[in-house]
């Protein structure tokens, strides 16, 4: 049984670049992968996963492959590791940017507090064809 992905963004033209961005408000350490599926299977796309973390002050912004209107269908997975390094515990909130031209979409997780050691959170979207 296949499961549709809730979040869905629009891809409006093959020549502007699609961008995802993840952005940390939190002093805990997070640690993250992406992994960008091909339409109907678990086969990752050529470049993916890509992987990050907010212990650098590297952005953590990454551009889908061109032409964008190849990720028509393709699923993006984003699974984020957040540890509490010192037992003191702490509040999160970690928000995906996604981009192309003037659409854009924000998803968050809200700000939430740690219990426990670590806790994880995954950003799930789908690509579509604009207007469909």
């Amino acid at each position: 049984m296949s499961i549709p992905i809730k979040n869905k963004f629009a891809i409006s033209s093959a020549d502007e670049v699609v961008t995802f961005e993840l952005q940390f408000n939190t002093h805990l350490l997070c640690v993250y992968d992406a992994d960008l599926r091909l339409q109907g299977t678990n086969n990752t796309v050529q470049g993916f996963p890509v992987k990050g973390d907010n212990a650098t002050a590297e952005l953590d912004k990454f551009s889908l492959p061109l032409p964008s209107n190849v990720n028509i269908g393709r699923r993006l997975f984003i699974y984020i590791s957040i540890c509490d390094q010192d037992g003191k515990g702490g509040m999160y909130e970690i928000t995906l940017l996604l981009k192309q031209g003037n659409n854009e979409l924000t998803l968050s997780t809200t700000e939430k507090s740690i219990s426990g050691s670590y806790a994880r959170e995954l950003f799930a979207v789908e690509f579509i064809k604009e207007g469909n």
